[in-house]
């Protein structure tokens, strides 16, 4: 009653619920319901030999071989059994990986991880929490800043998209104390921003501002990096906004224009940024037609930069429209 291809690859200690009768699962023959998508046995038997393939990359060094079988592990269906399998295989995988390889691995996670905010993720990367864990705490072992630098900067981001806030920022201050101690300021007012940003992401204005403020102050100073200038200060005044009532916005009402035509960079999300706070700035007056056109214009600049941004201003505007429905029901 087994094809073939279930004859040969199935363990003696499977689990009989899991035994396959011409494709069709015991468990389903016994309860008369029909599973979706890939029974358990499927996924373990594909899933073990994904690991049996990059653990004989590992022993083999072959590089090439070891980044394709990571990629099919990474696009396994079935988040439980796999996060589970790597969570037991973890340290066999992270301490198996010999030193020259590691970079190389480092610098493939990120097709995955973007190192930039607010990225859309293809794949579920959640499951790979404990190797990422372990790789961190190798890498930590080893006197190899620039090792350091390159996966840290993967693993806040990571952490971030899962809202690991402070363990985000446990990572930025690794990264920012590397930074001092190679006397980089442009790579400290990268770090300061982005620890900022974490605190932004939680609505903790008060804590992020002056940290906005600092990385801003850096980047001005270096004279190299006017852009990253702008988009520190209007992250600083994201928090000046959102701490401050309608009547206090017009001399920042003023700088945001002045901001929006310096980052003015089609499919750029921090270009949107100004026009964002421009749209909130006149929500927070009462404009709420001005506030449609500003978001209207955000969303449109930002639209091709692969973030959640053009998302979460659509989003906006539908509050705003519902906004102006409503006062149109008052009115009737």
């Amino acid at each position: 009653m087994f094809n073939d291809k279930n004859r040969n690859d199935i363990n003696i200690d499977t689990s009989i619920r899991e035994l396959y009768f011409d494709d069709q699962c015991l468990d389903e023959i016994i309860s008369g319901k029909v599973t979706i998508g890939p029974s358990s046995t499927e996924i373990n038997l594909k899933s073990k030999k994904i690991m049996g393939n990059i653990r004989n990359a590992f022993n083999d060094k072959n590089i090439q071989e070891l980044l394709i079988h990571i990629t099919d592990l990474i696009k396994c269906e079935d988040f439980h059994q796999i996060e589970n399998k790597l969570n037991s295989a973890s340290e066999e995988f992270v301490y198996g990986i010999p030193d020259e390889m590691y970079s190389e691995i480092v610098q493939y996670f990120k097709v995955f991880i973007p190192t930039y905010p607010n990225p859309i993720l293809t794949y579920n990367t959640k499951k790979f929490g404990a190797v990422f864990s372990d790789m961190w705490q190798n890498i930590l072992s080893r006197n190899e800043t620039f090792l350091r630098e390159q996966f840290g900067s993967i693993l806040y981001r990571w952490y971030e998209h899962y809202k690991y806030y402070n363990e985000a920022r446990e990572v930025l201050n690794l990264l920012i104390n590397i930074a001092k101690y190679n006397n980089d300021k442009i790579g400290e007012a990268i770090y300061i921003n982005n620890f900022a940003y974490e605190y932004l992401l939680e609505k903790k204005w008060d804590k992020a501002k002056p940290l906005f403020e600092k990385a801003a102050k850096l980047f001005w100073e270096s004279k190299n990096n006017v852009f990253e200038y702008y988009n520190s200060r209007v992250n600083y005044l994201r928090c000046i906004v959102e701490l401050s009532g309608k009547d206090s916005l017009n001399s920042i009402e003023k700088e945001l224009f002045e901001i929006s035509i310096k980052l003015n960079n089609k499919n750029d999300y921090k270009s949107h940024k100004p026009l964002y706070l421009l749209s909130k700035i006149e929500e927070k007056r009462g404009n709420i037609d001005k506030a449609i056109y500003y978001i209207e214009q955000a969303i449109s600049i930002s639209a091709g930069s692969k973030t959640k941004y053009p998302d979460e201003d659509r989003e906006y505007l539908e509050i705003l429209k519902r906004k102006i429905s409503a006062d149109q029901k008052k009115d009737s």
